[in-house]
């Protein structure tokens, strides 16, 4: 036994003993990404030295030959596993199917198949022989075409592994560098010493180093594992992962400088990562100033930002994190920006219904209370006067039994004009209509005609424009604004009332109607409550029930209009109401 025979073969046992305790090792952990494709590997590699070692062991052709055979088996097993490590270290791991599996397995398979059949047909050695170097024996025989076709797909599948992860490298973090500059050593250096021992350009031709190379990759293999988690994480599909992200990511280096943004990211700043990797953040983040103090004041955390403070920005919810390596020292910052600006818009709109509701049912409360009192006083009005005529109606002159009954209808009519007007209210929030082009001069005859006995009653002079401008609404609704407003006019008008009525089209394409009366005006300090409030407004020495004009106002507000007033001391009141000009029908909800 020489120093040389015992060096080699020594050499290969510890290689082959080394490949199968990572082999074991990463097998354990064959749910992680990549484990099964790395045990495989180096199970392969253990298997290539073990064979090397018995073909060495013997001088017998036969046994050279079988042992030959054996070592295929790992020889072809280890461009396929490393070409699927790849895929999926690189995040293709989709492609591997049953298909894929067997399109790229079946040159192998076949390889392994034309090696222990080679007595057949010699398609892969050819005049075989045991030949002696030195203390070396070994297998010499002349290359097949089987041979060749293995050995090209081979080096086809190491080679365009190792493109992929070189290519996929350029668009990584730095701090990926380390292990996958691990992985592609860890098959590289095998590879070229393979590459040197079929080209014939070792003095010994017996001694393949490749599979004792190979020990040296499980050595790679195991240090990426126990120190880069390379099992832990796949960072290339990790950086597929980041990329198709729908929030924006930004990596920041120990040194606040840029190392790269995710499509989202580059979406939301207007920039590539090629164009600002190695920037220093605030220049980034110049443009955005809470999250370029966050960036430069590293509060780790959930913050909430706007892109500006103009209402209809983007609002996001950054979290930011610090990025440690093994050793928990930190090498970075972590921002990812999850946009909040539907949730936050929706959240406003909910504040902005709750002030709402809280304001209208503030204007139900004043207004049940302004009701109940007003039906309580008719209803006492009522049940007083039908009291006196249960006692005294024998003993009443005709005429005053005439007046009791007249105030009790009086009192009744109030009270089914004050029900009447809830109901229409109740209509003007539910229904559904479709606004149609209205004819005013009907609608003015109609309402003239129910407000007939009081135009009589305080001799009032209605004056109308000799034409109407066509607006589009609701007649039914539209006749309930012409009648508040009118008998408004006409009840807080002067003596005698003179009312006018009018209407013309304005810039903003909607068309103005008015009523103007010749009262004594309404105080300033009181126009804000004659259309917002449910409460009465007292002027001109009368008060109402306070419901007229705030029915006008939803009623014109839900036609698409708005509702004013204009009014000074002792020049009279106009009140208007706009609606959309004529141009089709079109529904309102």
């Amino acid at each position: 036994m020489s120093f040389e025979w015992a060096s080699y073969v020594f050499a290969s046992l510890g290689a082959g003993v080394l490949s199968i305790g990572v082999g074991v090792y990463t097998w354990r952990k064959r749910p992680a990404p990549g484990a099964k494709m790395i045990a495989i590997i180096a199970l392969a590699g253990a298997l290539w030295a073990f064979c090397n070692i018995f073909q060495v062991m013997t001088t017998d052709l036969a046994a050279m030959l079988f042992w030959d055979s054996v070592k295929t088996i790992g020889v072809v097993t280890i461009p396929v596993a490393w070409f699927a490590l790849s895929l999926e270290y690189s995040g293709h791991g989709e492609l591997m199917t049953r298909r894929f599996w067997v399109l790229v397995c079946l040159e192998p398979c076949a390889s392994i198949v034309l090696t222990w059949t080679d007595h057949l047909h010699g398609l892969v050695h050819m005049s075989p022989r045991v030949a002696i170097i030195g203390p070396f024996p070994y297998l010499e025989y002349e290359l097949g075409a089987g041979f060749m076709v293995a050995l090209a797909y081979g080096y086809l599948l190491l080679g365009l592994g190792a493109a992929l992860i070189t290519w996929k490298l350029l668009h990584l973090s730095h701090f990926y560098y380390p292990q996958t500059a691990a992985l592609l050593a860890a098959m590289i250096l095998p590879t070229i010493s393979h590459i040197v021992w079929s080209a014939g350009l070792l003095p010994f031709p017996t001694l393949d180093l490749t599979p004792i190379l190979f020990s040296f990759s499980s050595l790679l293999f195991a240090w990426a594992v126990l120190r880069q988690g390379l099992l832990g994480i796949v960072p290339l599909a990790l950086d597929s992962a980041v990329r198709s992200m729908n929030d924006g990511v930004i990596v920041l280096d120990e040194e606040d400088r840029v190392v790269h943004l995710n499509p989202a990211m580059e979406q939301i700043v207007g920039q590539r990562t090629i164009d600002v990797r190695g920037l220093p953040a605030d220049q980034l983040l110049s443009g955005w100033s809470e999250l370029r103090g966050l960036a430069l004041s590293r509060e780790y955390g959930r913050k909430e930002i706007a892109w500006s403070e103009n209402p209809g920005h983007p609002h996001y919810e950054v979290r930011i994190a610090p990025l440690r390596d093994k050793s928990e020292n930190p090498v970075g910052t972590l921002f990812v920006l999850h946009g909040i600006t539907d949730l936050r818009h929706a959240q406003e709109a909910l504040q902005q219904r709750a002030l709402e509701l809280t304001a209208r049912n503030e204007e139900l409360d004043a207004y049940a209370h302004t009701v109940a009192h007003g039906l309580k006083n008719m209803l006492q009005l009522m049940i007083s006067h039908c009291a006196l005529l249960m006692v005294s109606h024998s003993e009443m002159s005709p005429d005053k039994l005439q007046t009791t009954l007249e105030q009790i209808e009086i009192a009744a009519q109030k009270m089914n004009d004050i029900i009447e007007s809830l109901m229409l209210l109740s209509g003007i929030r539910k229904e559904t209509l479709t606004l149609e082009p209205l004819n005013m001069v009907p609608i003015i005859d109609e309402v003239k005609n129910r407000l007939g006995a009081m135009i009589e009653e305080y001799h009032a002079d209605i004056i109308l424009p000799e034409s109407w401008p066509t607006a589009l609404g609701y007649a039914p609704w539209i006749e309930e604004v012409w009648d508040n407003y009118i008998s408004n006019a006409i009840r807080y008008g002067g003596s005698p009332p003179r009312v006018y009525l009018g209407g013309e089209e304005t810039e903003d394409g909607m068309v103005r109607f008015w009523v103007r009366d010749n009262g004594d005006g309404i105080p300033k300090e009181k126009w804000p409550l004659i259309f917002s409030s449910f409460g009465s407004v007292e002027y001109n020495g009368a008060k109402g029930h306070g419901l007229g004009l705030s029915i006008v106002e939803r009623i014109v507000k839900k036609l698409g209009g708005t509702v004013a007033l204009e009014s000074s001391s002792g020049a009279g009141s106009t009140f208007t109401f706009t609606l959309p000009r004529t141009k089709h029908p079109e529904a309102r909800e």
